[in-house]
């Protein structure tokens, strides 16, 4: 195994378990951290050399991630998505690449749509017994607040992440 293909494989560890975690932790607190994009972005910028990635295949990530940053913070100015899902899915295109960016907004939107049909059902039903201490699910229960849009985001990444030019490396 060469280094570029450890760096690799170590990436797409990283970045699945990240989306991972930024999934799970928008559900309990309905908050995405900006540590936790500044830490996939220094992380994407440390691999990226690691694994062999060209100035060209770097800039094309870079543009593309640069306009859905723009299209998500305009559905954050309408208050469709929060800030965090905002940055959170654009620096997701940074590491997935254009290839395969419509594939993950599409399978975004869907599980998206999905998830949102089943919090609303969830609203609609009174809090299970086992979930009346829960914070989380006390406060997911509330018509207040917003979906965790996090949560589709992470499905569908890791739906992607074998697309992407890290796994063709790894």
């Amino acid at each position: 195994m060469t280094t570029a293909n450890f760096a690799a494989s170590t990436a797409l560890w990283f970045f699945a378990g990240a989306s991972v975690f930024a999934g799970a932790k928008d559900l309990v607190t309905m908050r995405i951290s900006n540590v936790l994009v500044l830490s996939l972005l220094v992380a994407y910028v440390v691999f990226l050399p690691l694994a062999g990635y060209g100035v060209q295949l770097i800039a094309w990530n870079t543009l593309t991630a640069l306009a859905v940053l723009g299209g998500a913070f305009m559905l954050f100015a309408f208050g469709y998505i929060g800030g965090g899902d905002a940055k959170l899915i654009a620096v997701t295109v940074l590491w997935i690449g254009p290839e395969v960016t419509l594939g993950y907004l599409f399978y975004t939107a869907i599980f998206g749509a999905l998830f949102a049909l089943v919090v609303l059902l969830f609203r609609r039903l009174p809090l299970p017994w086992f979930l009346e201490n829960k914070e989380w699910s006390v406060r997911l229960h509330t018509a207040e607040a917003g979906i965790p849009f996090g949560v589709p985001m992470a499905f569908a990444t890791l739906l992607i992440l074998p697309q992407t030019h890290w796994a063709t490396l790894a």
